[in-house]
């Protein structure tokens, strides 16, 4: 039990997250350890307990469990003093590894806030989605879809007179989609579900009538789409809770869409698409 406790709390390391527990709190004397200048307060112990597994929480209870994560807890915050001494916090990789953990964090920490008021769904949203699709809840059906994905709508023109001249879709996704896990399937998307795609992209697609029917040019934050219906069948009826999440994401993600043009305006961002074509 000892090595698998000492494992769980080295291995958050990896994660990238566990050696941001050692966050900086008033002593007040409630100071376990002391490492070179550093420490391990009682208030820093009891947050590591909460996020062991569930599973580990009983040995957790006793005295030996709290002993074994207690020491986890030293040699993590030994062996990242020795990495400190050695420099390892001031190599370009390392740095990198630390921003892209503090990005992470910044991104879930946004994500919470705006959930909490800018992106919340209230009842009355989903009660009056509800009603305005109702007829997509009681039948609900999947569309099989294939897609070409381009960076410029003059070439998304391009193709979609080629194919409304009869031009092969399967061939041209292979050769001109820039999304290149679908492209290599000649753009199939396989079966999607209502709520599982963007609203631009997923309102067009259902509305595709009959198979081989092609879409006009869908815009989105990932380029100009043309689309395929290859497929389409009836799924089971989903449950009222299973409505009610699956509504409540889609409104979500549809305010989502709307704050991140703004936000994205507002940062003045600018993308130069050329330099893709170097990506190997």
């Amino acid at each position: 039990m000892k090595r698998k406790i000492l494992f769980l709390v080295l291995g958050s390391l990896v994660i990238g997250l566990g050696a941001l527990i050692f966050f900086k709190t008033k002593d007040n004397g409630n100071t376990l350890v002391r490492i070179k200048g550093r420490k391990i307060t009682l208030e820093e112990f009891q947050v590591r307990i909460t996020e062991i597994p569930t599973y580990y929480q009983g040995f957790l209870a006793t005295h030996n469990g709290k002993i074994e994560l207690l020491n986890g807890m030293i040699a993590e915050a030994v062996l990242i003093q020795k990495a400190k001494e050695e420099g390892l916090h001031r190599k370009e990789e390392i740095r990198r590894m630390l921003k892209n953990v503090e990005d992470r964090i910044l991104l879930e920490a946004i994500v919470q806030e705006l959930q909490k008021d800018r992106i919340a769904v209230s009842d009355e949203e989903v009660k009056e989605y509800l009603e305005k699709n109702e007829e997509k809840f009681a039948n609900p059906e999947q569309v099989r879809i294939s897609h070409i994905l381009l960076k410029r709508k003059s070439e998304a023109k391009k193709i979609l007179n080629e194919l409304r001249e009869g031009a092969n879709f399967e061939k041209l996704a292979r050769k001109y989609s820039i999304d290149s896990i679908t492209a290599s399937r000649g753009g199939d998307l396989g079966y999607i579900s209502q709520g599982e795609m963007i609203p631009a992209f997923e309102d067009v697609a259902f509305a595709l009538e009959n198979k081989n029917d092609i879409s006009p040019i869908i815009e989105t934050p990932f380029g100009y789409h043309l689309v395929k219906l290859t497929g389409r069948k009836k799924m089971r009826k989903k449950t009222p809770e299973e409505i009610d999440s699956e509504i409540r994401t889609r409104i979500q993600n549809e305010k989502l869409d709307r704050l991140m043009e703004k936000y994205k305006k507002e940062s003045m961002v600018s993308v130069n698409y050329d330099l893709l074509d170097k990506v190997s």
